[in-house]
């Protein structure tokens, strides 16, 4: 997973500055994006909707320490992994989204881009009317 500016600034900005604060969810969204740049904002993204993807709206992670545990980590990396947001086509097949990004707010542009990463390593996912998928988040910072 990667980490982006504008996401960078709103953690220093919840930890040190205390100009914003730790929501209760964070969100996971779909974007049909084969890259992100990493000053990229959410408003950059192309993410799916549900009038082509029947049954999509972007997937809560509760941030607390159920849906963040620490990962392994390396001699200077610290890792948290996420619980899995659980997407499922209802009603029509879905077209292709390629990442999974993590932002603050449940629709719109206004929250930041937080991370993103391959939904499957590159290749699209695209599922058909029932199939569901799973995504999650493991973020490492390495000192």
């Amino acid at each position: 997973m990667d980490f982006h500016t504008e996401g960078m600034q709103w953690e220093l900005n919840v930890l040190y500055r205390q100009t914003e604060s730790l929501p209760t969810n964070l969100y996971v969204a779909i974007v049909k994006d084969t890259s992100i740049a990493e000053n990229a904002t959410m408003a950059d993204l192309t993410e799916l909707t549900s009038g082509e993807a029947p049954g999509y709206a972007r997937q809560p992670i509760a941030c607390n320490a159920s849906n963040w545990t620490e990962a392994g980590t390396g001699t200077n990396d610290r890792k948290v992994s996420s619980s899995a947001a659980t997407f499922t086509a209802s009603g029509g097949d879905w077209p292709d989204g390629y990442k999974a990004v993590l932002t603050t707010t449940l629709t719109g542009t206004t929250g930041p881009l937080i991370a993103s990463g391959d939904l499957d390593a590159g290749s699209p996912v695209a599922p058909t009317d029932g199939q569901s998928f799973d995504v999650d988040f493991e973020l490492t910072k390495t000192g």
